[in-house]
């Protein structure tokens, strides 16, 4: 008996999107045409995702892009993305966080802090927000 320790690749959210609809019963076609923009743009990602054309990414204009995440999950740093060329890169100077609440019974010196990130005038997508609040609270997402 042979082991295999390999996981199964990821999809792409516009793959797994075109086999969710698929399964449905209203097939996507030109998928390859297609590219997220915006929002849950990774397949770990949560939320809504913005998807155009790929032909057409230069004609989106993002205003502006909020996040809702929890800091504090005893220091586990998330690693930067391994794939660069997906990595949309948001200025500091665009990112403006608010802490909405705060949890510390229970946690031992490992508070939890529930986060809102607005991007204003920019893309940005839940991976690329990940490096600035680790930053930001020196702990992890």
């Amino acid at each position: 008996a042979k082991a295999s320790f390999s996981m199964a690749t990821r999809p792409s959210v516009v793959t797994w999107l075109k086999d969710l609809k698929a399964d449905e019963g209203t097939p996507i076609r030109g998928g390859n045409f297609w590219t997220p923009v915006a929002g849950a743009t990774e397949v770990d990602d949560s939320g809504v995702v913005l998807l155009c054309p790929k032909s057409q990414t230069d004609n989106i204009f993002v205003d502006a892009a909020s996040f809702i995440a929890v800091a504090g999950n005893g220091e586990y740093l998330a690693p930067p993305p391994k794939r660069k060329d997906n990595v949309i890169n948001v200025p500091k100077e665009q990112v403006e966080m608010e802490i909405y609440s705060k949890v510390r019974k229970g946690r031992d010196g490992d508070s939890c802090q529930t986060v809102r990130v607005t991007v204003t005038e920019t893309a940005a997508s839940g991976s690329s927000i990940v490096q600035h609040i680790q930053g930001q609270f020196a702990d992890g997402v």
